[in-house]
């Protein structure tokens, strides 16, 4: 039964985090990083809503389903799901909760303009068409009141803490992570109660998520669709695990990397962030979080 959960934040330094605490010794991991279980929104490619998530949850799917993820398994203390949108979908804590009262929420954020880039870049790599990126900030695009819903840090962090309470919610960052990794797994594993002494192993990881983006737009556009469509969804599972390796391979010739990051002014950044008062305020005052 899935007991430690990374909720969120997208963008944020999960996948990295999650790369780590998987090589515990007493952490169990799935056939899928992100099943998505614990949410019933839909996706933005069901509903071309684009303030929606970009693929929906899985919780019509049955919990037979998701248990079958990790039923390979076994004498691990943890058992891991990492799926970001239960930081988007308000009702993900209490459909967790129903699951396993017992879970452990991990959290990690990061400088809002920072994860709002990151997102953006994110999903033009995965096919969604998208203007310059300063164009996009400065004609506030529709797409991107999405990004500054899931910027927002403070209410799901207080939600995750009113359903579980906060003994039972860590929240670090990725700044932390990057600069301290050690201090931050050390940490972790604390919250977890679980032992380690050498640490090495753990930091040998680059990023796990490098900036990429498509040589030819509507291909992988296209691809992208096929691979979220109605029909793969509902095909077997290792039909589904075939598909994502066969995506991947593709991505190799299909992606190339970039390293140039947009040219935006410090006032644009500025403004961005001075959104995030709020949420920086609520970092800063209970989680000593600073960016």
């Amino acid at each position: 039964m899935v007991n430690l959960v990374i909720a969120g934040f997208s963008k944020c330094g999960t996948t990295t985090l999650y790369d780590m605490l998987k090589m515990h010794k007493d952490i169990g991991i799935g056939t899928s990083k992100e099943p998505a279980f614990f949410s019933k929104i839909k996706g933005f490619n069901t509903t071309k809503d684009f303030t929606n998530w970009s693929v929906g949850g899985s919780y019509d799917k049955g919990v037979e389903w998701y248990e079958s993820i990790y039923r390979g398994v076994v004498n691990k203390k943890y058992i891991m799901d990492a799926s970001t949108i239960y930081s988007f979908d308000s009702q993900a804590p209490s459909l967790i909760h129903q699951y396993n009262p017992n879970t452990k929420i991990i959290f990690i954020v990061r400088e809002p303009y920072k994860r709002i880039e990151s997102h953006y870049f994110q999903e033009v790599k995965t096919g969604m068409n998208l203007p310059d990126f300063n164009e996009f900030i400065i004609s506030e695009h529709p797409r991107l009141n999405f990004y500054k819903n899931v910027t927002k840090y403070k209410t799901p962090i207080v939600n995750y803490i009113n359903v579980f309470g906060s003994q039972n919610v860590y929240v670090t960052s990725l700044n932390a992570l990057k600069d301290m990794p050690q201090n931050v797994l050390q940490d972790i594993f604390n919250f977890l109660n679980i032992n380690e002494t050498d640490f090495n192993h753990f930091l040998n990881n680059g990023p796990s998520n490098v900036r990429r983006a498509p040589r030819f737009m509507f291909l992988k556009s296209t691809l992208v669709s096929i691979e979220r469509s109605k029909l793969a969804k509902k095909s077997p599972r290792f039909i589904q695990e075939l598909g994502s390796k066969v995506m991947r391979n593709i991505d190799k010739f299909l992606l190339k990397e970039i390293s140039n990051k947009p040219n935006t002014s410090n006032d644009i950044r500025d403004s961005i962030n001075n959104q995030f008062k709020d949420d920086l305020d609520y970092l800063k005052n209970n989680h000593q979080i600073l960016f």
